[in-house]
Formats: C-alpha cells, structure tokens, sequence
C-alpha cells in the first residue's frame, strides 16, 4: 500500500459521498458475535472468569472513547488547527462509550459480586476486607453502582456535547478535561483498582488514560490511511499522516514514562498493599506477557516512526498502530484476569478473553462506521479545514 504523492495547491473541496462500508460493517459484526459467543460460553463455564472478562473488554471502549475526547478537548484549548481534516475520524472513536454503560449494569446487576469479593459482604465479614473504616464505607454495592454509572453517563453527555459543537466548544473542552478526567480515575478505581482493596495508586487513572490516547491514535492512524487512499484522497495529506505518526511517537514514550513511573514508586515503596498488586502481575506466564505488551507499545511503534522518512509510510503507520492496539488489548487483560488466577496460564488459554476483547473492539467498529454514516467523514464546513490541506498552518 503506497500514498500517491500529495498534489497541488487545493482551491475547493467537496462533500464526500456517504460512507459505504459492507466489508467493514461485516468485519465488525463477526468480532462482535465472537465476542458474544466466547462470553456466553464461559458464563455457563466459568462465571467468574466471563465477567471479569467482560470488564477488560469494556476497559477498551472506556479507554479509547475518553482518549478521544481528552486529545480532542486538549486541542481545542490548544488552538490547534492541523486536525480538521481527521477531526470526524477522532470524533468517531468516542462511539463506543454507550457500550460500557451496557457493561457496567450487566456488572451491577449479575457480574459484580463475582468480580469484587467485598460486593455481596455484610456486616463484620465487609469491614474485615478493608485497612480502615472510611474505606469500608466508601465501598459499598449502592456506592459503586451510582457512582460508576454517573460516571459513564457524563461521558455520554460530554460526547454528545462535543460532536454536537464539532470544532466549536473552547469553554466546553474545560468542562471535558475536568469532568471527563476527574470521573474517568474514579471509573479506573471502581473498576480495575477495587478487584484489590488493598491496593493504592494515585497514578492508575492517568496510567488508563495514556493507554487509551495511545491506543485512540492507532484507530485514527489506521482509519486516516485507509480514507486517504479512498473517500478523503487529496483531503488527508503526507503532512497530517506525519503529524499523527508525530504524536504517536510522542505517546509511545509518554505511555512507557507512566508506566515505569508507576511501577517504580510500588517498587521504593515496598508496601504490602501496593505490591501485592503487583506481584500477582510479574510472575509466572504473566510477567511474559507484561514483556510483550510493553514491548508492542513502546519500542515497536518507536523505531518505526521515529524516522521522518517512514513516519509518513502507511506500512509503518500501520504496523505501528496494529502492534499498539494488541499491546492494548494485552494490556487490558493483564489488568483484570491475573486477580483470578495468579498462578499463569497454559499457551493460548487466554483467548476467551481476547475473544470476548475483539467482541467490544467489533461493537466500537459498528458505532463508528455508523457515526461516520450519520455525521459524514469530514468538517467541511470548518473554516480552517481548507488551509490545513494545502499546509498553510506549517508556515
């Protein structure tokens, strides 16, 4: 797959024609039937293991939806202007948040009392789970279900906002770093944090949403190359592909910082309660696979993009984004399953997971292609769309 060079000076640019994908469409639909196949079989086999898969597939379309509207939000504030032409690409990978508001009551309402052993406790039993009184009482069934939800209902309200304001809404690009930021580390805690009481960390939901943004550029980046040699050829530049291949160099090494930053604080530290964590996640076959994500989200897309030469070649666009994506969804499971089982796992006894993983990453592929059917694939009508093409905003 080769770019044709970029051509000349764009004087006018035309409304795309509507987005026809059936080939697409039916690749998200298989993921999506996989993933409901490989859940269903392990609620009737494993309950405990087909939930707290469901969680680290919802992890996905929670990480990258407010990715999205965090990079959005904070370039808007920004001013920047070099993402017009990709703009209602971005927009589009925040579809999938509705799909974790369905997750989250499949939780409350069946799955949480396998995943969280203090859910379901009472009395002396609840309290003996926990270091201290306050946090006892902060986590409670009645507590974890509004919170969690209200949680995810923000972000509907602040996705709808921004696609509704597309390119327009400065004061609300505040609200969604605020709102979006302060209740998305609430969610990382609800969900990934309270599978441990013990366990303490003010950087996990900065760690979640690195992974996210990281993972959110390796949609657009794949979405851009592929609309470039099709609905939007001439519209999306080598200009903007370095840009996105720019940022993504930039959040490879911004995801491995986070990363090891909040590792080695565990490590000084030496708590109980900190490493405990920890060390269910770097032994046996799990420490393995810690390798091989981290290997897929930092070196990997680092040396391919950190060439100006390459950073611009779909090969490596694509490679880079594909080595983050399954980094991700590795990551994900390395999240969650480890808490239920701590001594590893067999070769390839993982895929479930994986499986149901590629379910939600389907669902998100069908309510983005619907989003871009609906909204279009471009911001036509921005003002700045035009001098972004022909690289004035370079000069």
């Amino acid at each position: 797959m080769s770019l044709s060079s970029d051509p000349g000076r764009c004087d006018r640019i035309e409304v795309p024609a509507p987005l026809l994908t059936p080939r697409l469409s039916g690749i998200g639909g298989v993921l999506l039937v996989v993933g409901v196949i490989a859940f269903t079989a392990l609620l009737f086999t494993e309950p405990v293991r087909a939930w707290a898969s469901l969680l680290g597939g919802a992890l996905l379309p929670a990480w990258v939806g407010i990715g999205a509207l965090g990079f959005l939000a904070m370039h808007q504030l920004g001013g920047a202007k070099w993402t017009a032409p990709v703009r209602r690409i971005m927009e589009g990978w925040t579809s999938g948040i509705p799909l974790v508001l369905v997750a989250v009551i499949a939780l409350a309402a069946f799955g949480a009392s396998h995943l969280y052993p203090w859910f379901g406790a009472t009395g002396e039993a609840h309290h003996a789970q926990f270091a201290t009184a306050s946090k006892a009482a902060w986590f409670t069934p009645t507590r974890w279900i509004a919170t969690t939800l209200f949680a995810v209902l923000i972000w509907i309200v602040l996705r709808a906002a921004v696609v509704g304001g597309s390119g327009r809404w400065p004061k609300l690009a505040v609200a969604v770093l605020i709102l979006g930021g302060y209740s998305f580390a609430m969610f990382t805690w609800d969900t990934v944090l309270a599978l441990d009481t013990r366990f303490v960390s003010a950087m996990a939901g900065f760690y979640a949403f690195t992974g996210g943004l990281q993972m959110f550029l390796a949609l657009t980046i794949l979405t851009a190359v592929w609309m470039a040699n099709g609905p939007l050829k001439g519209v999306i530049r080598s200009h903007t592909l370095h840009d996105l291949g720019t940022w993504t160099i930039g959040m490879a090494c911004f995801w491995a910082y986070i990363a090891f930053a909040q590792y080695l604080i565990i490590a000084f530290a030496g708590m109980d309660n900190e490493t405990a964590f920890m060390l269910r996640r770097t032994q046996h076959e799990w420490m393995a696979l810690l390798v091989i994500e981290s290997v897929l989200r930092f070196p990997v897309p680092f040396l391919l993009l950190i060439s100006q030469s390459t950073r611009t070649k779909p090969w490596a666009l694509i490679l880079a984004a594909a080595s983050i994506l399954l980094g991700g969804a590795l990551d994900v499971t390395w999240l969650v399953a480890p808490q239920f089982n701590p001594e590893g796992f067999a070769a390839l006894a993982i895929l479930p997971e994986l499986a149901v993983i590629a379910g939600f990453a389907g669902g998100t592929l069908l309510l983005a292609l619907r989003f871009w059917r609906r909204h279009g694939i471009l911001a036509h009508q921005d003002p700045d769309l035009l001098p972004v093409v022909n690289a004035e905003h370079l000069h």
